[in-house]
């Protein structure tokens, strides 16, 4: 008999492994046992040699494509302001690399917290990617609570003065309007730090 090396096939794997014989030959049909694999490329071919008399062999070949792995990117950082809560626009534009769309977060997005992403394979890959994103929070500014000061007439009033008769906790290094001088209504201003 002449040798019968199948008729060829396809067959897909997953990116960065290579087709097991088991598979390769799951991909071809009718083929003689006895032959040789080969391949350049994604391209394998199986040799059916031929037995005398017969001169010519016989070769089938089996075309791999490859699955591309999931992809979740790398981890990245987010500072909020306190008190806010993440959206998942803003945590998937803090992974590096380059993330896949159309995965999902986890835990429930709110505040500060680990949030990890996660992008299936599909088959026949089976391993899941995942990368974090640690979120923190910026205090918002705090300007304390307001107070009041009695000067001595003529007297022209101080910065040290004024900030001791604020309320509460005053973050230092706000600034005081309008210019310092005697009685009136003086505001102390502690600007935001992004993102707040």
């Amino acid at each position: 008999a002449q040798p019968n090396a199948g008729t060829d096939g396809t067959l897909t794997v997953c990116a960065g492994t290579a087709p097991t014989t088991a598979q390769l030959f799951a991909a071809i049909t009718g083929e003689d046992a006895g032959g040789t694999w080969t391949n350049v490329g994604l391209v394998y071919t199986y040799t059916v040699a031929a037995t005398a008399p017969c001169t010519v062999a016989d070769t089938a070949t089996v075309t791999v494509t490859e699955q591309a792995q999931p992809n979740a990117g790398t981890n990245g950082t987010l500072t909020i302001c306190v008190g806010a809560t993440v959206s998942a626009g803003q945590l998937f534009a803090q992974l590096g690399g380059s993330p896949a769309s159309g995965g999902t977060w986890t835990p429930a997005l709110a505040g500060a917290g680990t949030y990890t992403y996660t992008v299936a394979a599909t088959a026949p890959c089976t391993v899941a990617a995942t990368a974090t994103v640690t979120v923190t929070e910026q205090a918002q500014p705090n300007a304390g609570t307001n107070g009041t000061l009695t000067i001595c007439s003529g007297s022209t009033v101080t910065a040290a003065q004024l900030f001791a008769r604020l309320g509460g906790s005053p973050t230092t290094g706000g600034t005081w309007t309008p210019t310092l001088a005697g009685a009136g209504t003086y505001t102390y201003t502690v600007a935001a730090t992004a993102p707040c």
